[in-house]
């Protein structure tokens, strides 16, 4: 910031110079310059002194600036015994007292208060890429990991913190920790990210932290040896690489970037298959589960909506339509949704985290009726929107409570996959 240029002041000060306390008790220094800029808290200039030039720097109490200009300022510590007027300006004076020269003055900003940071890592990168870290303590603040997991507060006082991360899908070791900043920079405030196990439900809707990376899901998937189908064996052991033949889409484009990271990047059981899908896209893994028996009683061999020529029909467990009859192309993906589980399961997911993210909402009829997912789960739910976008990779439409819905619902209370004989 550019100091303001000062082109006069007038000391006036006022004392006995027969009291006994080292400083005198009222005092004013009155300033003009040239230039709007932020009051100067302190002062700084050189006055003749029982015919000494003595140079004094004073701390500005009080101030109240008018447009920049005929500002009054209360200084403190002028010496006990000057007593008198000094008027001083740019030009050489003589003062009285025997001293003559330059009188000199200079405005000096108050320094910035010197701040700090706390950083670290969270490893491995997969786990700390995208995690949220937050700071709680003599200040609260958050702030999102970096590709390699490093992060960064800054901006920090003195004092002690505490650094917490979250992600959804890991847990942390240590789970927070404390860090205290004084007079330096605080470093390797480390924490490591485990995948967490177990089961995956229904993340909400609009959650950004999907869809969950391949490796991760991979890494996070239960072992299950159980397979009750074991004609899935080759397809459940099938990745296959792009292009995969989707229907060309210019206008969902919200549900065109999600499928565009559909991969199938993942082999092992149905079962495990199916969970690897509900976790890299948050939706209930039983769920799609009970949908796989509505589809096909988990055969990836099942063949739906079919209608002659190859390639009219609907596909694999979870039954993704490729052509209607009129070989007009619906979702597409054929034969490569026949031949491979993981694609399959991975499709479906996706298009299940689409419309319940809303994705397929333009303002008109089609999908929702008019309105937002979130105007929809205002008014019933979130489960009332999840069961319908459940419904509609049947019907392909918005149909609360049609039968299809109802039959996945009465598989999923009867969990007939675990009945003996599946």
């Amino acid at each position: 910031m550019r100091r303001p240029q000062i082109t006069q002041f007038i000391l006036g000060f006022l004392g006995n110079s027969g009291q006994s306390e080292l400083y005198v008790q009222y005092h004013y220094l009155y300033l003009s310059w040239t230039s709007h800029q932020h009051a100067p808290s302190t002062v700084r200039f050189t006055l003749c002194s029982f015919g000494e030039w003595k140079s004094l720097t004073m701390p500005i109490l009080r101030a109240q600036i008018l447009g920049g200009h005929g500002a009054l300022r209360e200084i403190g510590g002028l010496r006990r015994g000057c007593i008198g007027l000094l008027l001083a300006t740019l030009l050489p004076v003589v003062l009285i007292g025997g001293c003559s020269g330059l009188v000199t003055q200079s405005v000096k900003q108050a320094p910035p208060p010197t701040t700090y940071t706390i950083s670290g890592t969270i490893s491995p990168a997969d786990g700390g890429s995208g995690a949220t870290a937050m700071l709680s303590g003599v200040a609260s603040a958050t702030t999102t990991a970096n590709s390699s997991g490093a992060y960064t507060f800054t901006g920090l006082a003195n004092g002690t913190y505490v650094v917490t991360p979250s992600d959804a899908g890991y847990t942390f070791y240590p789970a927070s920790q404390t860090a205290t900043v004084s007079g330096a920079n605080v470093t390797g405030v480390d924490f490591t990210a485990t995948v967490q196990t177990g089961y995956f439900g229904t993340e909400p809707s609009h959650t950004t932290y999907l869809p969950r990376s391949d490796s991760h899901c991979a890494s996070a998937v239960t072992p299950n040896p159980w397979e009750p189908r074991p004609d899935n064996n080759q397809a459940n052991r099938t990745i296959l690489s792009p292009p995969y033949g989707w229907s060309i889409e210019n206008h969902w484009t919200l549900w065109r970037d999600k499928r565009a990271v559909v991969t199938g990047n993942f082999t092992g059981t149905t079962t495990e298959i199916i969970q690897w899908a509900a976790c890299k896209w948050g939706i209930d893994e039983d769920t799609i589960r009970a949908v796989a028996v509505q589809e096909s009683y988990w055969h990836m061999s099942t063949l739906g909506d079919v209608c002659g020529p190859v390639g009219e029909a609907s596909y694999g467990f979870l039954q993704i339509k490729n052509k209607d009859c009129s070989g007009t192309i619906i979702h597409g993906g054929y034969p490569d949704t026949m031949e491979s589980t993981a694609l399959n399961a991975d499709w479906y997911a996706a298009h299940i985290r689409s419309c319940y993210d809303g994705d397929f909402y333009d303002g008109g009829n089609w999908l929702y009726d008019g309105q937002t997912v979130d105007q929809i789960a205002a008014q019933n739910g979130w489960s009332f929107v999840f069961w319908t976008c459940i419904g509609f990779h049947f019907s392909g439409d918005w149909s609360p409570g049609q039968p299809y819905e109802l039959k996945v619902r009465q598989i999923l209370a009867n969990r007939t996959w675990e009945s003996p004989g599946f």
